[in-house]
């Protein structure tokens, strides 16, 4: 929906999330979640964007000792309301793909929380040590993409943009060792995504997008990865 300098719609999208813990021998896996809100648009190439919307995510974790009576393993499931507010310029924009940066503080204000032992050993994490406020910086650590096409000026599409799974982070997947970190930039028409890798020999991964027309909306496909 689009009013001259205003526009307005609806969002959703997949997550894959990974809580950190002060607990120095807790391992943390990747729990998937998702998001759906709405988003507010002010301004055209300089605009500010206010959004609000509801983040389902957690993470599982896990201890896994000499003695089975210590092993013991927790889902955390976490749901927030987000409200972020972010400052963005429109780098390229053509009739067929629209490119933005964003950047912006975001408050979340956690409004229910579950943890859940997930075999008969009870583990040391409770609702009670959760925050239930948090803030942060979007366009941190962890690269997001968000992009739209625009038709004619009129009314914008989101493009798919594929999220990192769990199966993505497993041995000899494009994600192993995936950390965040990530630097884009659009090269020859295409999407040059690059992050460091820990894995046994530490490197830098380049995943290279092409931009597709699926059956509804664009999408973004891998095309190549490149291991330095």
């Amino acid at each position: 929906m689009t009013y001259g300098q205003f526009a307005a719609g609806v969002k959703l999208g997949y997550n894959a999330n990974k809580l950190s813990t002060n607990l120095d021998t807790v391992k943390s896996q990747f729990k998937s979640g998702f998001h759906v809100g709405i988003w507010t648009r002010f301004g055209k190439r300089f605009y500010v964007a206010p959004e609000l919307q509801y983040t389902m995510s957690g993470a599982v974790f896990s201890n896994e000792g000499k003695l089975s009576t210590n092993n013991w393993k927790q889902k955390i499931t976490i749901g927030s309301l987000d409200i972020p507010v972010i400052l963005g310029v429109k780098i390229i924009h053509s009739d067929v793909i629209t490119w933005r940066v964003e950047l912006g503080p975001q408050a979340s204000f956690v409004v229910n929380k579950k943890v859940e032992d997930e075999n008969s050993v009870l583990g040391p994490i409770k609702e009670s040590s959760l925050s239930s406020v948090g803030w942060s910086v979007l366009g941190g650590s962890y690269g997001n993409v968000i992009a739209v096409s625009s038709n004619k000026d009129k009314t914008l599409s989101m493009i798919t943009f594929p999220g990192v799974t769990a199966n993505d982070l497993k041995k000899g997947a494009d994600f192993e060792g995936y950390e965040g970190h990530d630097l884009y930039e659009i090269k020859d028409n295409s999407l040059v995504r690059t992050f460091p890798v820990k894995t046994r020999k530490a490197g830098q991964h380049k995943i290279i997008y092409d931009l597709k027309a699926g059956e509804a909306s664009y999408i973004l496909v891998i095309r190549k990865l490149k291991t330095k």
